[in-house]
């Protein structure tokens, strides 16, 4: 039986899948079994907040950039 796939995958390629109404997705790393990365929500026309586990948080104008400024703000924290 084929898994049916309930999100979409970017050009980054992160995997986001719908949680609540379209508002909030959880992004995972490839695809539906992929590792996971943490949540984005809508804020406001053309913005997104990022939520990466460890309260790492991060806006930006699309889903997948919102995540990268994110990640890197989380390795940035790791670094130091």
């Amino acid at each position: 039986m084929k898994q049916r796939i309930k999100g979409r995958v970017s050009k980054e390629g992160f995997y986001f899948e719908s949680l609540r109404g379209g508002q909030t997705f959880s992004v995972r790393e490839g695809g539906p079994q992929g590792r996971f990365i943490g949540h984005v929500t809508r804020l406001s026309q053309g913005w997104w907040r990022a939520h990466l586990p460890g309260g790492i948080t991060a806006k930006g104008q699309s889903r997948s950039q919102a995540v990268l400024k994110a990640m890197k703000t989380q390795g940035e924290g790791e670094t130091a």
